[in-house]
């Protein structure tokens, strides 16, 4: 291995475990009466996390061994709640109200980390004329966290969102969208819980993060031919204080972690195109591309990088069969100082359906692959230049097989489709799950 610009030989091993509880409990309502609607969605969710890592070295100057254990309790309620009013036929308004709490403490020390989001919005839409549909709403987002020593942390962002449709013709239509979002740091990013991936080499949280701000714009073109549809769109995103892993090094140490960038810009134009050539339109072709320009400043520095992807597919459907075929071309994605390369993907699959409750299916995934490998690499950054590259050799060439049987029972009724849904995705530990 080569350590600060000096080539070592030595054997280096690790091994990290994660393992969590996470039971959760989701509460939805929707009621309408006249013309008046109300909905509500509540979401209690709890994370019982524990990490273990080791890492060791021998032959290697004295040898170094560390060793990291994180238990992590982690409890979250989110709700929210609108209340709709059709002023006229096509016009509707409505008010509304989010509210998440986050708390986490870990086992071995008195240490916690609290974080309160609140958003209230106000919104009307509905059309003008026959050509013209709208959506504006005004949002006021307030974030509220304590950090590990002690210290209230109070953000305030207005958010407003614009959404217009201009119905060309019975088959086309141009839409403009424009809207300010907010994202609060996560427990997970605010907790240090710091840990040395090798000696020389530290890997923590940041309990100082700020909320990222962002104003995101596009514009996009729909239309519809017999046999045809086109779908072009092209955006702009500006970030500012975007939340980003980045590098720096102290004392000889390699510091990761996670920061507030200065600011991000986010370039993209997409394709998606859809040609049917049968007469009996059982035959879809499809092909989806885009293209990605990403710019970052943080610290005085500024990089940039250009990505794509290309992503053609086929579909078949013929009385009681169906085949799918899909390809993707590897995807590179830049986030701060981190750029992934995700993987190519490629599948073939067959399905059929003997009667109306049943079906069979046999497809394979990644064929004429040597593995699933995704890699990333430092990127922007004069800290350190580094590349990991992950495999998953049983990935490549998976034939796996599908079968699905419903068995009907009581009274047939039909699943609400809920108008708000929430989650919560943080563990409580800095990029683990």
């Amino acid at each position: 291995m080569t350590r600060l610009g000096s080539d070592l030989q030595g054997i280096a091993s690790s091994h990290d475990k994660d393992k969590y509880l996470n039971p959760s409990l989701d509460l939805y309502f929707n009621k309408i009466f006249g013309r008046h609607e109300l909905t509500f969605n509540a979401v209690g969710t709890y994370y019982n996390s524990s990490y273990n890592y080791y890492y060791s070295e021998s032959g290697i100057d004295d040898g170094f061994t560390t060793k990291t254990n994180i238990d992590t309790d982690k409890y979250s309620l989110i709700g929210e709640g609108w209340y709709g009013y059709t002023i006229k036929p096509m016009t509707k308004f409505l008010v509304g109200v989010r509210y998440a709490y986050n708390t986490a403490s870990q086992k071995y020390s008195d240490l916690s980390t609290t974080t309160n989001e609140l958003y209230t919005y106000a919104g009307l839409n509905g059309m003008i004329g026959q050509k013209w549909n709208y959506s504006l709403s005004l949002g006021l987002n307030g974030n509220f966290f304590k950090d590990m020593s002690g210290h209230n942390h109070h953000y305030y962002y207005f958010r407003p969102q614009l959404n217009v449709a201009y119905f060309i013709d019975r088959s086309s239509e141009l839409t403009l969208n424009y809207e300010v979002n907010t994202l609060n740091p996560t427990i997970s990013q605010l907790t240090f819980n710091p840990y040395y991936k090798d000696i020389d080499y530290l890997y923590a949280g940041n309990p100082n993060l700020r909320p990222q701000n962002s104003h995101a714009i596009s514009l996009s073109y729909f239309k519809g031919f017999r046999k045809f549809i086109i779908n072009p769109v092209v955006s702009y995103t500006y970030g500012k204080s975007q939340i980003a892993p980045v590098f720096s090094t102290k004392d000889g140490v390699i510091n990761e972690t996670i920061d507030n960038l200065k600011w991000m810009q986010y370039y993209k134009a997409s394709l998606f195109m859809q040609w049917m050539p049968l007469s009996n339109n059982l035959l879809r072709l499809r092909l989806y591309s885009e293209i990605m320009y990403t710019r970052n400043s943080y610290m005085g520095q500024k990089w940039n990088h250009t990505g794509y992807t290309i992503a053609p597919s086929v579909y078949l459907n013929y009385k009681k069969w169906s085949a799918e075929i899909f390809y993707q071309t590897e995807t590179e994605m830049l986030s701060g100082q981190i750029l992934t390369t995700r993987p190519s993907m490629a599948k073939v699959e067959i399905s059929y359906r003997p009667i109306q409750t049943m079906t069979v299916g046999i497809g394979i995934r990644y064929p004429f692959y040597e593995s699933w490998k995704q890699t990333q690499k430092t990127y922007g950054t004069k800290a350190l230049s580094t590349s990991t590259v992950e495999r998953i050799k049983n990935n490549a060439n998976m034939v796996y097989v599908n079968f699905v049987y419903t068995l009907p029972f009581g009274k047939p009724s039909k699943s609400p489709k809920q108008k708000i849904t929430n989650s919560d995705k943080d563990s409580g530990i800095f990029n683990r799950l």
